[in-house]
């Protein structure tokens, strides 16, 4: 559909129109067929087997499949303070929130992957 509309945009200065619209097409599945092999391949690397105080794992998951059950907030601040490993006083920065609650929001946050892992 997206390169129905953009051959429709410009469809009174190209020359070849069809070969346009097919080169679009393609051009547009493969970009499409990139982006999912890139998503496998990334969710494939970030396969996180966890472990509770020495016990045994307690199975695979996907990080971004818990990371899923943290609402946007919560998300984000896990991101930044464990990912990007900022300050508490930096993420509060970047997110607009005092670092009370950003600290709040991250432990919130850990309880709820914590019960989500163990489950």
């Amino acid at each position: 559909m997206d390169a129905f509309a953009e051959t429709a945009e410009r469809f009174n200065t190209i020359s070849n129109p069809g070969g346009y619209l097919r080169t679009a097409v393609v051009n547009g599945a493969r970009r499409r067929a990139r982006l999912t092999d890139n998503r496998q391949r990334i969710r494939e690397e970030n396969v996180v087997s966890f472990r509770i105080a020495n016990q045994e794992p307690v199975g695979e998951h996907y990080l971004d499949d818990v990371l899923a059950t943290l609402s946007e907030r919560e998300h984000s601040a896990i991101v930044l303070i464990y990912y990007a490993r900022y300050t508490y006083a930096e993420a509060a920065s970047l997110l607009g929130e005092p670092v009370g609650t950003v600290k709040s929001l991250v432990s919130r946050a850990l309880g709820r992957l914590r019960t989500e892992v163990s489950a």
